[in-house]
């Protein structure tokens, strides 16, 4: 009964903004954010539409359903109490197709300029997160941060778990060996060394 209202409610919300369309208005735009249920519905569903017309590879995807999952995220997003948190659930609900070439790029861009961005490069190798390159600064150097070092931890969790929830669940590349190397490491890491 609970879905059944869901999609009564998105039908005619879905409805009064192609209403709005046909009459030559546009969608609204990032930048005139209002926080409504109709827009944050309306952000989901050009994502859900997009990828159900365009989208070439549900097929390597049996285990998700895409419609079920557009609402499963309706009333996250509708709870989403700020602009960051909305964008970051649309990031999560495009990240199921597991595609290099399906994102939603946020008003922040690529990277958060309010999130700490170490000059830092990590590299995969054998499972382990190793550094690849850093730069000389004396925070590597006081924290022992250095070429060669493996990683273990960030925020108090195995390295491979901090990627799999902070990085690739909104940033997928659509291979594992993609993944890794967009592994970016961000918002005040510590680091837990051997």
């Amino acid at each position: 009964m609970k879905r059944h209202h869901v999609l009564i409610l998105l039908v005619s919300i879905l409805t009064s903004v192609t209403c709005a369309l046909s009459q030559g208005q546009s969608p609204p735009e990032a930048d005139d954010w209002t926080g409504t249920a109709e827009q944050k519905i309306f952000g989901l569903a050009t994502i859900w539409a997009e990828a159900k017309y365009a989208f070439p590879s549900f097929e390597q995807l049996p285990d998700l359903d895409w419609d079920q999952s557009f609402q499963d995220f309706v009333p996250r997003v509708v709870a989403a109490k700020d602009r960051d948190e909305y964008y970051w659930t649309l990031m999560e609900f495009a990240g199921l197709l597991n595609d290099g070439h399906t994102s939603v790029l946020p008003p922040w861009g690529y990277l958060r300029p309010d999130f700490d961005n170490p000059p830092l490069e990590l590299q995969v190798v054998e499972d382990s997160f190793l550094v690849a390159r850093s730069a000389d600064t004396p925070e590597f150097e006081r924290e022992g941060i250095r070429t060669g070092i493996e990683i273990l931890e960030i925020d108090g969790m195995d390295a491979r778990t901090y990627f799999e929830s902070n990085v690739n669940r909104f940033y997928p590349r659509g291979s594992s060996s993609a993944n890794h190397a967009l592994n970016i490491v961000s918002s005040g890491t510590s680091w837990g060394l051997p």
